[in-house]
């Protein structure tokens, strides 16, 4: 029985066998975790990661699933701890994970695999020896990407030791990821000798993100760490659509958990709603709403195009020596959607040497042609191509980025120098013209705006002032202070989304924003945005404070005094206070005025408010 190796050198049981076994033990061996391990009962799980920049899904988290008491992660690896079995489910928990993945269709083997090994595991040499490149050329999964997943909470004992492994599978193309991060007891001494690909921030710093500074600072000095070294920062155990938001603004690049798809048997795509909301977490942290030009429609040009089984590499290599200009051709399916690049020195590469020409002359392009290549929709954002082009390995960061229609047909290709010709043009722009708090647009756009909106027949403009920022800045510190006016940039965004038409909102300076609508709105579509800044700045404070509903802090005298929470208010003003086409500074002296009396209307109230003009304003033209 068992005369039969895996790669890994473990006993492989036939079916036959297997049914042999469940005949002559008793039902509660069967339930026991040894029996789980000998039968290699252990199956494994797919959560999806998702691509927080592209909106995709960019791996998945491979987790072991057992069998009824056993069947959770945590019941398996406590059991496996009691009876010193930990080695032996571990390497049943790789094996499950690399069979399941070769199972997968080709599409899916294109994405990243998280796997997940200890640092005592991974430093043995038992799994030197049983997990290795080869292993994984073996299986057909050459070409994916395997992350080793190392856990934060578990001790290493031998740094060198550890530190030297880990460079071994950086250089076998293995990426690491160092899980749980911000949980255990030795996270910074691994951080230093792993110098991971990905940090997994540990889903207690992610639970309630959005209502604790606290973790806010936290999780922003960790991405702002990350970014530094050139690893990518990946939130665990996101719930809610506000963690979800939180985590991003403060610099997470990928996101895992419930609210983005639950473990299960098969590999999972995005919801439509989850796709909905990356969507709109993209539109409020690039926003679209500038005069200047954000899209990427200037910068596609159209390569040469063949289709599957139409050229030899061969004659490809004659294509090129005939045509100097062509630095790179598509290949596209029968439905012209992508399938691969090939650029002028790939070819020369694969071609070159003793016998490449005889290897791979004859053979149809699709053969050789790049299946790893960087794809974007043409409605992409030109600074978030711009993040998603520089992120890839020095050998790809030069290749053409493929351009696809939202029915995935290949539209064109835009050039890495395009590109960043193009979006430096737009960042000293932006610098000169945002805040760069909150990336809003600032004056010298907000004018523009101004000018343009005031032509139309009907038009909305709310006036938004932070009230009593300067105490609440001067009593929480700056910090807190920057975190409070991006969450009224955040709320503006969110509480105009369901509006209908064109919405533009910038950030004058300090703490006074500016929301301009081409459309009437009403006070009750206002009044939405100021109890949703009531509702958010509650995680901005300290429990004490809300409780007594104010705090004490130094009036400009000096002197200690009560203050009222923070609040907002919205002073609006519409084409229907105007008999023409008013004056910008008619404008502005109205809304100044109504300001007024939204903030002692605030005061007295205790809660953010918005107050609508009611005058009739005659304008120079009348």
């Amino acid at each position: 029985m068992g005369n039969q190796s895996d790669l890994s050198g473990e006993t492989v049981y036939t079916e036959g066998e297997y049914d042999m076994i469940l005949e002559v033990l008793p039902e509660v061996e069967k339930k026991t975790l040894d029996f789980l391990i000998r039968t290699e009962g252990v199956t494994s799980w797919m959560q999806p990661i998702v691509d927080l920049y592209s909106g995709t899904v960019f791996g998945y988290e491979m987790l072991a699933r057992g069998k009824e008491s056993l069947f959770s992660p945590v019941a398996l690896f406590s059991q496996a701890r009691e009876e010193g079995l930990t080695w032996e489910l571990e390497r049943l928990c790789r094996k499950a994970a690399l069979k399941k993945i070769a199972s997968l269709p080709r599409e899916y083997r294109r994405r990243s695999f998280f796997i997940n090994v200890s640092p005592k595991i991974v430093s043995q040499p038992e799994f030197q020896n049983g997990f290795t490149k080869k292993t994984i050329e073996e299986l057909g999964l050459g070409n994916t990407a395997i992350v080793l997943e190392v856990t934060e909470t578990t001790s290493v004992d031998d740094y060198n030791l550890f530190e030297e492994v880990i460079r071994h599978y950086i250089h076998e193309g293995f990426k690491i990821a160092l899980d749980d991060f911000g949980s255990g007891h030795s996270g910074l001494i691994t951080l230093v000798a792993v110098t991971p690909h990905f940090m997994k921030i540990d889903r207690e710093l992610i639970a309630g993100l959005h209502r604790s500074s606290y973790k806010q600072n936290l999780v922003r000095a960790i991405c702002e760490f990350a970014d530094t070294v050139g690893s990518n920062v990946l939130a665990e155990g996101v719930e809610t659509v506000e963690e979800l938001r939180t985590a991003f603004r403060l610099g997470a690049r990928y996101a895992q958990g419930y609210l983005l798809g639950k473990p299960a048997p098969e590999p999972m795509e995005l919801s439509d709603s989850v796709r909905h909301e990356l969507q709109e977490i993209l539109s409020t942290q690039f926003s679209g709403n500038f005069t200047m030009d954000l899209s990427i429609n200037r910068l596609t040009v159209m390569p040469p195009v063949y289709s599957c089984n139409s050229i030899t590499c061969a004659d490809l290599f004659t294509v090129f020596l005939g045509n100097p200009s062509f630095s790179h051709v598509i290949v596209v399916d029968e439905f012209t959607r992508p399938q691969g690049l090939i650029t002028r020195e790939y070819l020369k590469e694969k071609l070159g040497g003793r016998y490449g020409f005889a290897v791979y002359g004859k053979r149809n392009i699709e053969d050789i042609a790049k299946k790893k290549i960087l794809t974007a929709n043409e409605s992409i954002d030109l600074r978030i191509l711009e993040r998603l082009a520089m992120s890839r390995s020095d050998e790809e960061v030069f290749e053409p980025i493929i351009i696809t229609r939202n029915n995935e047909t290949f539209a064109g290709t835009v050039s890495m120098k395009r590109l960043l010709a193009h979006a430096f043009d737009i960042e000293i722009k932006l610098a000169t013209g945002s805040n760069p708090l909150t990336r809003l647009p600032g004056n010298t756009t907000i004018n523009v705006w101004l000018e343009e909106i005031i032509q139309l027949e009907n038009f909305s403009i709310v006036y938004a002032d932070l009230d009593t920022f300067k105490e609440y800045n001067d009593t929480y510190g700056f910090t807190a202070g920057d975190d409070m006016i991006r969450l009224v940039a955040q709320v503006l965004h969110e509480g105009c989304r369901d509006l209908k038409g064109k919405v533009r909102i910038g950030h004058i300076g300090g703490d006074d924003f500016i929301i301009l609508l081409e459309q009437l709105v009403s006070e009750e579509q206002i009044s939405g945005i100021a109890e949703l800044f009531d509702d958010k700045k509650l995680s901005f404070l300290k429990e004490e404070d809300i409780k007594k509903g104010h705090y004490m802090a130094l009036d400009r005298q000096g002197k200690n005094r009560k203050v009222n929470l923070p609040t907002l208010s919205l002073s609006v003003v519409t084409s229907k206070n105007f008999s023409g086409r008013p004056h910008p500074a008619l404008v502005a002296k109205v809304m100044t005025e109504v300001k007024h009396h939204v903030k002692v209307q605030n005061k007295k109230n205790g809660r953010s408010g918005c107050i609508f003009e009611r005058r009739l304003h005659t304008t120079s033209a009348d």
